[in-house]
């Protein structure tokens, strides 16, 4: 007798929204990144901070 249900996958849950890329940053970068990361209270990984450093630059764009 088999198993019926829902099929488990692997890895995060699709969102349906955005789209991945890939940066390299160069060691100095990663480190600032790190640093601004370590400062934070509420500590975001590395692609939110990504994220959060975009709008932040995005926003002041729109400023000018």
């Amino acid at each position: 007798m088999s198993i019926t249900g829902a099929i488990k996958r692997r890895g995060r849950p699709a969102t349906g929204r955005g789209e991945s890329i890939n940066v390299r940053l160069q060691p100095d970068q990663l480190a600032a990144l790190d640093e601004w990361v370590a400062r934070q209270a509420s500590a975001p990984s590395r692609p939110e901070a990504i994220r959060h450093a975009l709008a932040a630059f995005l926003a002041k764009e729109a400023k000018a």
